[in-house]
């Protein structure tokens, strides 16, 4: 990175940041100082992978890989994007193996080849999915879709909830079964009740986290990390880089060596 990120050589990026807006966006991705920044910064990122700044840094980038795998995922369910979803879907599978999840490790590359011959095995249902068959939006708000599986927790399976469960239940009578059956009812009437108590906050087209407020508050918190973090030993220039260095350890280390010297 030979370009310092300020406002000055970036304008474009500092507009962004004071008014966020779609306009600002795609102004600030199509600028050519933007895309050459963006150039820099992935061949940073290449040669921190190839450990020339050391097996610490190595480590915290494969790191930060797996988290925007994770963000990546997020992002295909919020928006509904099949292809985007399809592509973490197939990455996620040596993250789960890695983790020990196994059920996960193990069924996941089975869903993965579903999907991709889902044109061949079942016509039609691709089409069905990318129409917004895989997420579901319960508010007007843009880019915010919730997992099925996610969804049928917090209406249906919370809504049908008992104050003992289904413990004392009698499969003889039935009432299991009709409980099934009628769970989801019971979850729409919920829902019809809330809403015409006007309980139901879905009735907004804007994100929270870009009220005044939110955007005040998120900005206090970025700059308390930054704080923290200019506080901290810089693992990318310490000596010997070619073994992993402690965050913590050498922080400790550090106080200990001033404290000596007072």
């Amino acid at each position: 990175m030979t370009e310092r990120m300020n406002k000055d050589s970036y304008p474009e990026l500092a507009t962004l940041a004071d008014q966020p807006s779609r306009a600002n966006l795609s102004e600030a991705t199509e600028s050519e100082r933007y895309r050459r920044l963006v150039d820099q910064f992935d061949d940073f990122k290449a040669s921190v992978r190839l450990g020339e700044m050391g097996k610490t840094a190595q480590f915290w980038i494969r790191y930060c890989d797996c988290v925007w795998i994770l963000l990546g995922f997020q992002h295909a369910v919020k928006e509904n994007n099949l292809t985007i979803f399809i592509t973490y879907l197939r990455q996620m599978c040596g993250l789960l193996f890695s983790a020990d999840h196994l059920s996960y490790a193990r069924y996941l590359p089975v869903y993965y080849s579903q999907l991709m011959n889902l044109s061949e095995s079942h016509p039609g249902a691709e089409r069905l999915l990318e129409d917004g068959g895989f997420s579901i939006a319960r508010s007007d708000v843009p880019g915010c879709r919730v997992a099925v599986d996610q969804t049928i927790e917090q209406t249906i399976n919370r809504s049908a909830k008992t104050s003992g469960g289904i413990v004392g239940f009698s499969r003889n009578t039935g009432a299991y079964y009709r409980w099934c059956l009628t769970r989801h009812s019971r979850a729409a009437y919920v829902e019809a009740t809330l809403d015409n108590v006007d309980m139901l906050d879905n009735h907004t087209d804007a994100h929270k986290s870009t009220l005044p407020a939110e955007r005040k508050r998120s900005e206090k918190e970025v700059n308390e990390v930054i704080a923290t973090f200019s506080h901290f030993v810089n693992p990318f220039a310490a000596e010997g880089q070619d073994q992993m260095s402690c965050f913590a350890c050498r922080q400790v280390n550090l106080h200990r060596r001033r404290l000596r010297m007072i």
